[in-house]
């Protein structure tokens, strides 16, 4: 079959990996080659429905299976938007307060008739076989919830860096959110409960989001 697929490359430096699409019938020798081809297919649907008599529909099938929050359902649609301006050529710009992809993709599917965003040019390029750390941080993120609130409503509405009182996060410091899960998963302890474990060790602050990039994402 391999030798029936459409075959696309770069000279990107890139990690090696194969990766074949097998709906669409394409395969590409790294990630980088992907994402340039998925560039270019956002380029020519740009703004339109894409469902299931599209001439992309099995591409698309192929990306969201890559994707490990979502799941492919017959009969889903999807959407790329250059919403709020954002030019495709500038596949690397980020918002001054966010690390994102300047796209907006969405999809809906039939089991609850909603649209939703998902990271098409993320996650669904590195596929589902990265997702397992991700996963499990996004869950310990949901266990310490009440305390990231509860420390967002006790503590001054302020940067501790800049005193702005615009676009407020909570941050992790000195021991970054990664680096705790990272002594919790090693701790010789017993382990309880992440939010336990958060509650005894985290230490927060609270940043504007300039200052979060800045000073405190790694």
């Amino acid at each position: 079959m391999a030798s029936q697929l459409k075959y696309y490359h770069n000279n990107r430096k890139s990690k090696k990996e194969i990766i074949i699409l097998p709906n669409s019938e394409l395969l590409f020798k790294t990630k980088t080659a992907l994402k340039q081809y998925l560039i270019e297919v956002a380029k020519d649907c740009l703004d339109e429905l894409i469902t299931t008599t599209h001439k992309y529909y099995p591409f698309f099938h192929d990306m969201i299976d890559r994707h490990y929050d979502i799941g492919f359902e017959e009969g889903m649609k999807f959407k790329i938007t250059s919403e709020k301006g954002y030019d495709l050529d500038r596949s690397k710009e980020r918002t001054p307060w966010r690390r994102t992809e300047p796209y907006r993709c969405y999809c809906i599917l039939p089991s609850d008739q909603k649209w939703r965003s998902f990271s098409l040019f993320n996650k669904c390029v590195n596929g589902s076989n990265h997702s397992d750390q991700i996963l499990k941080n996004q869950n310990f993120r949901k266990e310490i919830e009440p305390q990231i609130s509860l420390y967002r409503k006790t503590n001054k509405w302020q940067c501790c860096l800049c005193q702005s009182s615009k676009l407020i996060d909570v941050d992790h410091y000195p021991i970054t959110f990664s680096e705790l899960v990272k002594e919790y998963e090693s701790s010789p302890d017993p382990k309880g409960p992440f939010a336990s474990y958060h509650e005894k060790y985290a230490k927060l602050r609270l940043l504007c989001k300039p200052c979060h990039i800045r000073y405190g994402l790694r």
